[in-house]
Protein backbone atom coordinates (compact mmCIF):
# COMPACT_ATOMS: atom_id res chain seq x y z
CA UNK A 1 0.00 0.00 0.00
CA UNK A 2 1.40 3.37 -1.05
CA UNK A 3 0.97 6.64 0.85
CA UNK A 4 0.58 9.93 -1.01
CA UNK A 5 1.11 13.26 0.77
CA UNK A 6 0.35 16.50 -1.11
CA UNK A 7 2.30 19.28 0.60
CA UNK A 8 2.24 23.05 0.23
CA UNK A 9 4.62 25.03 2.44
CA UNK A 10 4.77 22.31 5.11
CA UNK A 11 6.55 22.49 8.44
CA UNK A 12 8.48 19.83 10.36
CA UNK A 13 5.30 17.83 10.97
CA UNK A 14 5.62 16.28 7.52
CA UNK A 15 9.07 14.99 8.53
CA UNK A 16 7.52 13.49 11.65
CA UNK A 17 4.80 11.83 9.57
CA UNK A 18 7.31 10.34 7.13
CA UNK A 19 9.50 9.07 9.97
CA UNK A 20 6.57 7.30 11.61
CA UNK A 21 5.43 5.80 8.29
CA UNK A 22 8.91 4.41 7.61
CA UNK A 23 9.07 3.02 11.14
CA UNK A 24 5.77 1.22 10.53
CA UNK A 25 7.19 -0.40 7.40
CA UNK A 26 5.77 1.75 4.61
CA UNK A 27 8.20 1.79 1.71
CA UNK A 28 6.28 3.61 -1.03
CA UNK A 29 5.80 7.13 0.30
CA UNK A 30 5.18 9.86 -2.27
CA UNK A 31 5.35 13.51 -1.28
CA UNK A 32 4.28 16.10 -3.84
CA UNK A 33 5.80 19.54 -3.32
CA UNK A 34 3.03 21.72 -4.72
CA UNK A 35 5.12 24.77 -5.53
CA UNK A 36 6.22 25.53 -1.97
CA UNK A 37 9.24 27.50 -3.13
CA UNK A 38 12.92 27.69 -2.21
CA UNK A 39 12.22 28.51 1.43
CA UNK A 40 10.91 24.97 1.95
CA UNK A 41 13.44 23.12 -0.19
CA UNK A 42 15.35 21.82 2.84
CA UNK A 43 12.29 19.96 4.12
CA UNK A 44 11.74 18.18 0.82
CA UNK A 45 15.45 17.41 0.48
CA UNK A 46 15.36 15.76 3.90
CA UNK A 47 12.30 13.74 2.90
CA UNK A 48 14.08 12.51 -0.22
CA UNK A 49 17.15 11.56 1.81
CA UNK A 50 14.93 9.58 4.17
CA UNK A 51 13.71 7.46 1.25
CA UNK A 52 10.51 9.23 0.24
CA UNK A 53 9.84 9.84 -3.43
CA UNK A 54 9.50 13.61 -3.84
CA UNK A 55 7.74 15.08 -6.87
CA UNK A 56 7.85 18.83 -7.43
CA UNK A 57 5.49 21.33 -9.05
CA UNK A 58 7.32 24.49 -10.14
CA UNK A 59 4.33 26.60 -9.06
CA UNK A 60 1.37 25.96 -6.79
CA UNK A 61 -1.29 24.06 -8.70
CA UNK A 62 -3.64 23.02 -5.92
CA UNK A 63 -4.27 19.93 -3.85
CA UNK A 64 -6.22 18.19 -6.59
CA UNK A 65 -3.41 18.59 -9.09
CA UNK A 66 -0.89 17.33 -6.54
CA UNK A 67 -2.94 14.19 -5.91
CA UNK A 68 -3.26 13.56 -9.64
CA UNK A 69 0.50 14.02 -10.05
CA UNK A 70 1.09 11.31 -7.46
CA UNK A 71 -1.45 8.93 -9.00
CA UNK A 72 0.01 9.47 -12.46
CA UNK A 73 3.49 8.70 -11.13
CA UNK A 74 2.25 5.40 -9.67
CA UNK A 75 0.62 4.55 -13.00
CA UNK A 76 3.68 5.46 -15.05
CA UNK A 77 5.98 3.33 -12.92
CA UNK A 78 3.57 0.39 -12.97
CA UNK A 79 4.10 -0.45 -9.32
CA UNK A 80 2.20 -3.52 -8.07
CA UNK A 81 0.35 -1.63 -5.33
CA UNK A 82 -3.19 -2.45 -4.23
CA UNK A 83 -4.00 1.21 -3.77
CA UNK A 84 -2.89 4.45 -2.19
CA UNK A 85 -3.82 6.29 0.98
CA UNK A 86 -3.76 10.07 0.69
CA UNK A 87 -2.83 11.95 3.86
CA UNK A 88 -2.39 15.62 4.66
CA UNK A 89 1.02 17.08 5.50
CA UNK A 90 -0.18 19.21 8.42
CA UNK A 91 -0.12 16.55 11.13
CA UNK A 92 -3.87 15.95 11.28
CA UNK A 93 -3.70 12.33 10.15
CA UNK A 94 -2.17 9.77 12.48
CA UNK A 95 -0.19 6.82 11.18
CA UNK A 96 -2.51 4.40 12.97
CA UNK A 97 -5.45 5.88 11.04
CA UNK A 98 -3.55 5.74 7.75
CA UNK A 99 -3.13 2.03 8.45
CA UNK A 100 -6.80 1.71 9.35
CA UNK A 101 -7.89 3.22 6.04
CA UNK A 102 -5.38 1.08 4.13
CA UNK A 103 -6.65 -2.13 5.74
CA UNK A 104 -10.24 -1.21 4.97
CA UNK A 105 -9.28 -0.65 1.33
CA UNK A 106 -7.64 -4.08 1.14
CA UNK A 107 -10.83 -5.63 2.48
CA UNK A 108 -13.06 -3.70 0.06
CA UNK A 109 -11.07 -3.15 -3.11
CA UNK A 110 -14.04 -1.88 -5.08
CA UNK A 111 -14.43 1.05 -2.70
CA UNK A 112 -13.12 4.49 -1.89
CA UNK A 113 -12.44 4.52 1.83
CA UNK A 114 -12.90 7.79 3.70
CA UNK A 115 -11.36 8.49 7.08
CA UNK A 116 -14.36 9.97 8.88
CA UNK A 117 -13.69 12.58 11.54
CA UNK A 118 -16.17 13.03 14.38
CA UNK A 119 -17.10 16.70 14.70
CA UNK A 120 -17.94 17.08 18.38
CA UNK A 121 -16.68 19.05 21.34
CA UNK A 122 -14.22 21.87 20.72
CA UNK A 123 -14.02 21.75 16.93
CA UNK A 124 -12.49 24.80 15.18
CA UNK A 125 -15.15 26.89 13.45
CA UNK A 126 -13.16 26.73 10.21
CA UNK A 127 -13.48 22.94 10.08
CA UNK A 128 -17.02 22.69 11.43
CA UNK A 129 -18.44 25.31 9.07
CA UNK A 130 -16.61 24.09 5.99
CA UNK A 131 -17.62 20.49 6.48
CA UNK A 132 -21.23 21.29 7.39
CA UNK A 133 -21.76 23.44 4.32
CA UNK A 134 -20.18 21.00 1.91
CA UNK A 135 -21.74 17.92 3.50
CA UNK A 136 -25.21 19.41 3.33
CA UNK A 137 -24.98 20.38 -0.32
CA UNK A 138 -23.29 17.12 -1.32
CA UNK A 139 -25.87 14.94 0.42
CA UNK A 140 -28.71 17.00 -1.05
CA UNK A 141 -27.53 16.73 -4.65
CA UNK A 142 -25.89 13.30 -4.71
CA UNK A 143 -28.45 11.36 -2.70
CA UNK A 144 -25.59 9.76 -0.76
CA UNK A 145 -25.19 10.25 2.97
CA UNK A 146 -21.55 11.02 3.71
CA UNK A 147 -20.61 12.46 7.09
CA UNK A 148 -17.18 13.87 6.19
CA UNK A 149 -16.87 15.07 2.61
CA UNK A 150 -13.70 17.09 3.25
CA UNK A 151 -11.51 14.44 4.80
CA UNK A 152 -8.09 14.30 3.21
CA UNK A 153 -7.45 10.80 4.52
CA UNK A 154 -8.69 8.52 1.75
CA UNK A 155 -7.99 5.08 0.38
CA UNK A 156 -8.07 4.94 -3.43
CA UNK A 157 -7.98 1.57 -5.22
CA UNK A 158 -5.34 1.00 -7.90
CA UNK A 159 -8.05 -0.09 -10.35
CA UNK A 160 -9.37 3.48 -10.38
CA UNK A 161 -6.07 5.37 -10.80
CA UNK A 162 -6.46 5.83 -14.58
CA UNK A 163 -9.93 7.31 -14.16
CA UNK A 164 -9.04 9.45 -11.16
CA UNK A 165 -6.17 11.23 -12.94
CA UNK A 166 -8.64 12.33 -15.64
CA UNK A 167 -11.18 13.93 -13.31
CA UNK A 168 -11.55 17.70 -13.44
CA UNK A 169 -10.52 19.98 -10.61
CA UNK A 170 -7.11 21.13 -9.44
CA UNK A 171 -7.88 22.36 -5.95
CA UNK A 172 -10.16 21.18 -3.17
CA UNK A 173 -13.08 20.67 -5.55
CA UNK A 174 -11.22 17.66 -6.97
CA UNK A 175 -11.89 15.74 -3.77
CA UNK A 176 -15.64 16.33 -4.14
CA UNK A 177 -15.44 15.29 -7.80
CA UNK A 178 -13.92 11.99 -6.70
CA UNK A 179 -16.93 11.36 -4.46
CA UNK A 180 -19.40 12.36 -7.16
CA UNK A 181 -17.77 10.09 -9.73
CA UNK A 182 -17.55 7.06 -7.46
CA UNK A 183 -20.82 5.52 -8.63
CA UNK A 184 -19.89 5.95 -12.30
CA UNK A 185 -16.65 4.10 -11.58
CA UNK A 186 -18.60 1.32 -9.83
CA UNK A 187 -16.97 2.22 -6.52
CA UNK A 188 -18.80 2.36 -3.22
CA UNK A 189 -18.05 5.00 -0.60
CA UNK A 190 -17.03 3.52 2.75
CA UNK A 191 -16.37 5.55 5.89
CA UNK A 192 -14.20 4.40 8.79
CA UNK A 193 -13.89 6.41 11.98
CA UNK A 194 -10.58 8.12 12.69
CA UNK A 195 -9.23 10.31 15.47
CA UNK A 196 -9.86 14.01 14.99
CA UNK A 197 -6.67 16.05 15.45
CA UNK A 198 -6.46 19.85 15.34
CA UNK A 199 -3.27 21.80 15.81
CA UNK A 200 -3.33 25.54 16.59
CA UNK A 201 -7.08 25.72 15.87
CA UNK A 202 -6.48 24.18 12.43
CA UNK A 203 -4.42 27.20 11.35
CA UNK A 204 -2.08 25.03 9.27
CA UNK A 205 -4.86 24.04 6.91
CA UNK A 206 -4.86 25.83 3.55
CA UNK A 207 -8.58 25.14 3.14
CA UNK A 208 -10.65 28.34 3.24
CA UNK A 209 -14.01 27.27 4.65
CA UNK A 210 -15.99 29.70 2.53
CA UNK A 211 -13.94 30.42 -0.58
CA UNK A 212 -13.03 26.79 -1.17
CA UNK A 213 -16.48 25.54 -0.19
CA UNK A 214 -17.87 27.82 -2.87
CA UNK A 215 -15.57 26.22 -5.42
CA UNK A 216 -16.96 22.88 -4.31
CA UNK A 217 -20.66 23.45 -4.01
CA UNK A 218 -20.67 25.62 -7.12
CA UNK A 219 -20.12 22.35 -8.98
CA UNK A 220 -22.89 20.61 -7.07
CA UNK A 221 -25.38 23.40 -7.68
CA UNK A 222 -24.87 23.46 -11.45
CA UNK A 223 -27.33 20.66 -11.97
CA UNK A 224 -29.86 22.45 -9.83
CA UNK A 225 -29.35 25.62 -11.88
CA UNK A 226 -29.83 23.68 -15.12
CA UNK A 227 -33.00 22.11 -13.80
CA UNK A 228 -34.20 25.49 -12.54
CA UNK A 229 -33.68 26.97 -16.01
CA UNK A 230 -35.63 24.14 -17.60
CA UNK A 231 -38.30 24.48 -14.90
CA UNK A 232 -38.66 28.18 -15.72
CA UNK A 233 -39.06 27.45 -19.43
CA UNK A 234 -41.46 24.61 -18.69
CA UNK A 235 -43.58 26.55 -16.20
CA UNK A 236 -43.85 29.60 -18.50
CA UNK A 237 -44.89 27.52 -21.50
CA UNK A 238 -47.28 25.47 -19.35
CA UNK A 239 -48.94 28.71 -18.22
CA UNK A 240 -49.01 30.17 -21.75
CA UNK A 241 -50.53 27.08 -23.37
CA UNK A 242 -53.06 26.56 -20.59
CA UNK A 243 -54.20 30.18 -21.02
CA UNK A 244 -54.42 29.93 -24.81
CA UNK A 245 -56.12 26.53 -24.75
CA UNK A 246 -57.84 26.22 -21.37
CA UNK A 247 -59.06 22.78 -20.40
CA UNK A 248 -56.55 20.94 -22.64
CA UNK A 249 -54.17 19.80 -19.93
CA UNK A 250 -52.24 17.30 -22.04
CA UNK A 251 -51.26 19.96 -24.59
CA UNK A 252 -49.88 22.24 -21.89
CA UNK A 253 -47.90 19.44 -20.24
CA UNK A 254 -46.53 17.91 -23.48
CA UNK A 255 -45.75 21.17 -25.28
CA UNK A 256 -43.96 22.70 -22.32
CA UNK A 257 -41.99 19.54 -21.65
CA UNK A 258 -40.80 19.10 -25.27
CA UNK A 259 -39.13 22.49 -25.29
CA UNK A 260 -37.83 22.50 -21.72
CA UNK A 261 -36.43 18.96 -21.99
CA UNK A 262 -34.32 19.88 -25.02
CA UNK A 263 -32.94 22.92 -23.19
CA UNK A 264 -32.16 20.73 -20.18
CA UNK A 265 -30.53 17.99 -22.30
CA UNK A 266 -28.15 20.37 -24.07
CA UNK A 267 -27.10 22.15 -20.86
CA UNK A 268 -26.62 18.92 -18.92
CA UNK A 269 -24.63 17.25 -21.68
CA UNK A 270 -22.42 20.24 -22.43
CA UNK A 271 -21.88 21.51 -18.88
CA UNK A 272 -23.10 19.33 -16.01
CA UNK A 273 -22.10 15.83 -17.11
CA UNK A 274 -19.48 16.77 -19.71
CA UNK A 275 -16.75 14.17 -20.11
CA UNK A 276 -13.88 13.57 -22.46
CA UNK A 277 -14.74 11.38 -25.43
CA UNK A 278 -18.49 11.86 -25.17
CA UNK A 279 -18.93 13.36 -28.64
CA UNK A 280 -19.33 9.95 -30.26
CA UNK A 281 -21.96 8.98 -27.69
CA UNK A 282 -24.48 11.64 -28.67
CA UNK A 283 -27.04 9.12 -29.94
CA UNK A 284 -26.67 7.07 -26.75
CA UNK A 285 -27.22 10.16 -24.64
CA UNK A 286 -30.23 11.24 -26.70
CA UNK A 287 -31.90 7.84 -26.45
CA UNK A 288 -31.24 7.54 -22.74
CA UNK A 289 -32.30 11.09 -21.97
CA UNK A 290 -35.55 10.96 -23.90
CA UNK A 291 -36.43 7.53 -22.57
CA UNK A 292 -36.14 9.16 -19.17
CA UNK A 293 -38.08 12.18 -20.45
CA UNK A 294 -40.98 9.94 -21.54
CA UNK A 295 -41.12 8.42 -18.08
CA UNK A 296 -40.89 11.84 -16.40
CA UNK A 297 -43.58 13.17 -18.75
CA UNK A 298 -45.97 10.36 -17.87
CA UNK A 299 -45.21 10.78 -14.18
CA UNK A 300 -45.62 14.54 -14.52
CA UNK A 301 -49.06 14.22 -16.08
CA UNK A 302 -50.17 11.54 -13.64
CA UNK A 303 -49.03 13.40 -10.54
CA UNK A 304 -50.59 16.69 -11.65
CA UNK A 305 -53.89 14.89 -12.24
CA UNK A 306 -53.57 13.23 -8.85
CA UNK A 307 -52.77 16.41 -6.94
CA UNK A 308 -55.32 18.55 -8.76
CA UNK A 309 -57.91 15.81 -8.19
CA UNK A 310 -57.18 16.11 -4.48
CA UNK A 311 -58.19 19.76 -4.66
CA UNK A 312 -54.83 21.49 -5.06
CA UNK A 313 -54.51 24.56 -7.25
CA UNK A 314 -53.33 23.50 -10.71
CA UNK A 315 -50.14 25.56 -10.60
CA UNK A 316 -49.31 24.45 -7.07
CA UNK A 317 -49.80 20.85 -8.18
CA UNK A 318 -47.39 21.50 -11.05
CA UNK A 319 -44.74 22.98 -8.73
CA UNK A 320 -44.93 20.09 -6.24
CA UNK A 321 -44.67 17.57 -9.06
CA UNK A 322 -41.55 19.22 -10.47
CA UNK A 323 -39.80 19.18 -7.10
CA UNK A 324 -40.47 15.47 -6.63
CA UNK A 325 -39.32 14.54 -10.13
CA UNK A 326 -36.18 16.68 -9.83
CA UNK A 327 -34.55 14.08 -7.60
CA UNK A 328 -35.53 11.19 -9.86
CA UNK A 329 -34.19 12.95 -12.95
CA UNK A 330 -30.82 13.82 -11.41
CA UNK A 331 -30.20 10.33 -10.10
CA UNK A 332 -31.03 8.58 -13.37
CA UNK A 333 -29.06 11.03 -15.53
CA UNK A 334 -25.97 10.77 -13.37
CA UNK A 335 -26.00 6.99 -12.97
CA UNK A 336 -27.26 5.83 -16.36
CA UNK A 337 -27.71 8.44 -19.10
CA UNK A 338 -24.42 10.37 -19.02
CA UNK A 339 -22.23 7.78 -17.31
Amino acid sequence: MAVLVPAYKPDELVIKLATELLTEGYREILVVDDGSGAAFAAIFTQLAQMGCRVLTHPVNGGKGRAIKTGLRDLLDRGLPVEGVVTADADGQHLVKDIGKVGRALLEQRDSIVLGMRVFSGQVPFKSRAGNAITRGVFNFVSGQRIHDTQTGLRGLPASAFADLVCLSGDRYEYEINVLLEASRLSLTLVEVGIETVYLDDNSRSHFNAFKDSWRIYRLLLLFGASSLLAFGVDFFLFWLISVLWPGVLWAAVVGARLVSSFVNFMVNRAVIFSKKGQRGRFHHHVIGYYALAVFILAANYGLIRLFSGLGLNLYLAKAITEVLLFFVSYSVQKRFVFR
